[in-house]
């Protein structure tokens, strides 16, 4: 979508729009996002309110606003800083703004799609739209304080598309918005975190208003379902905004609690593919030293194990402090990160945050202020930018680890137990299940045993931690047979149902291997 393209686009939603009459908007604020409802004559809108809310003076209510939908839609389009650098500067007085574009040697006499339009009244430029299509004969433009009659209408209390023959003696002139100021966005998406605490969300004016998608509360400190979860999930869907994914405000301190928790918010999801994100900040969790990594990476094996994609969210003081010093141990390497630059200085929604003032790079998502402002809910809200999707883990089941026998020449013994007799012989490729290792005997089944060292697998990783035990079984209880170092490539045979890998020497840690 070009810049253009996305400015008509914010233009031809407003088509329909009518003014508010002042008893209607003092009865009922929330009246002036409704299209029609509390039509009047006396020159309320939404465009007015929010430029009085991002910008202050010049604008205000009760006055003509054909200028401020214009500049509301470019500040939707672009954002503050670009819009102001674009259209030359803020005004509700249309001559002001055309002034703009002549100081920049941006006014034209042929129209083109994008351009702003402006009309006189025979002593001074009167009334303005945007030029969503010009042909041969006509310019079509979207204006507001207009309406749907022929001719020039400067005071026509809605939004209405028009046309006019390009010969049309009221037009004074266009000026071209400097497009080439418009960058590619620095993120993908750009969204809201909620929870019970924000009760009263209007989901379709958070969708007209630009929210991208949603993060939402799964369960409280009593493991419950937040109060809110299923209303906020089914407001969000409903309107067409995408779920990214679901947080849990992590109290856990042990593995055991982390484990128990990553099952309930599963059992809660009830079978809905969503990112899962743990929410890792509470002071109780600030003096576990490295057992904060094993209970992180706990929880992110349980909601993987499950198929669904893991987040980490933290504040950037709380990793540094309590994450980062451990960080080789964590296998979670997609974060979201809090960092309010701003403090609690409120930030409209349009506003996009200071790249520069990023915490880090290489983050999944950054919630860069909890005093967020939209129409759509009276109240503070988190805002957030994603910078890159999370894909689904790549579940490694033993459906798709293939062994096979590899021997050279003659065809491999089985035998009853290792180093034990010869019971069966098997064909160089045949598959086999591979259940258990003792001794770099293979166990295929209850008393069926073939060396390790004609066995080959089609699954492979690298250990990715410094120093890695490598156990009889597959918890941390097994005896330690081993060791393998980080960057060490193995060959893995099966997973087992806690998620640990078994290698040629015994079972690993999926935590600290790397598949490749």
């Amino acid at each position: 979508m070009t810049p253009v393209e996305r400015l008509i686009g914010i233009a031809e939603k407003e088509v329909g729009y009518c003014e508010k009459s002042a008893i209607s908007v003092k009865q009922n604020p929330k009246v002036l996002d409704e299209k029609v409802a509390g039509a009047g004559a006396d020159n309320y809108t939404k465009y007015s309110r929010s430029l009085i809310n991002w910008i202050g003076s010049p604008y205000s209510q009760g006055q003509p606003w054909c200028d401020m939908f214009a500049d509301w839609c470019f500040i939707t389009a672009f954002g503050l800083k670009t819009a102001k650098e674009m259209i030359g500067g803020w005004s509700a007085y249309t001559p002001t703004s055309a002034s703009y574009y002549k100081g920049m040697g941006r006014w034209f006499n042929v129209p083109r799609p994008g351009d702003q339009i402006f009309f006189s009244n025979g002593t001074r430029i009167c009334h303005t739209g945007i030029v969503y299509k010009v042909d041969s004969v006509h310019v079509y433009t979207i204006e507001g304080n207009t309406s749907t009659n022929t001719g020039l209408v400067t005071n026509g209390g809605c939004v209405a598309k028009k046309m006019y023959p390009l010969s049309y003696s009221r037009i004074a002139g266009y000026g071209r918005p400097k497009y080439n100021l418009v960058k590619e966005k620095e993120y993908l998406y750009k969204g809201v975190d909620v929870s019970a605490a924000q009760s009263r969300l209007d989901y379709g004016k958070l969708k007209d208003n630009g929210v991208e998608f949603a993060i939402i509360k799964i369960i409280r400190k009593d493991m419950n379902p937040d109060a809110m979860f299923e209303k906020h999930y089914n407001g969000f869907t409903s309107v067409g905004i995408p779920i990214f994914g679901v947080y849990n405000y992590s109290y856990a301190t042990t593995v055991e609690k982390a484990k128990t928790d990553a099952e309930i918010v599963l059992k809660v999801l009830g079978g809905r593919k969503v990112l899962v994100c743990m929410d890792v900040e509470d002071k109780v969790q600030k003096g576990l030293g490295n057992r904060l990594i094993d209970i992180i990476n706990e929880y992110q094996r349980v909601i993987e194990r499950a198929g669904l994609p893991f987040l980490l969210y933290t504040g950037l003081s709380f990793y540094n402090t309590y994450i980062k010093p451990w960080g080789e141990y964590l296998k979670c390497k997609n974060l979201w990160i809090a960092r309010y630059y701003k403090s609690s200085t409120v930030m409209p929604f349009i506003e996009d945050p200071d790249q520069s003032k990023k915490p880090m790079d290489n983050i999944v998502g950054w919630q860069y202020t909890s005093s967020g402002a939209i129409s759509g809910y009276n109240g503070d809200l988190d805002l957030n930018i994603i910078y890159e999707d999370v894909e689904a883990p790549e579940i490694v089941s033993n459906k798709s680890i293939v062994t096979r026998v590899r021997t050279y020449g003659s065809r491999l013994n089985v035998r009853n137990a290792p180093n034990g007799a010869i019971v069966d012989r098997l064909d160089n490729g045949t598959e086999i299940s591979v259940l258990d290792v003792k001794d770099k005997w293979f166990k295929i089944s209850s008393d069926r045993y073939v060396s390790a060292d004609y066995v080959i697998s089609n699954t492979k990783g690298v250990i990715t931690t410094g120093a890695l035990n490598v156990r009889a079984s597959d918890s941390t209880k097994g005896s330690i047979v081993g060791r393998l170092f980080i960057g060490d490539e193995v060959e893995i045979f099966r997973q087992s149902s806690t998620g640990w890998y078994l290698t040629y020497c015994g079972w690993v840690s999926n935590n600290y291997v790397k598949l490749k």
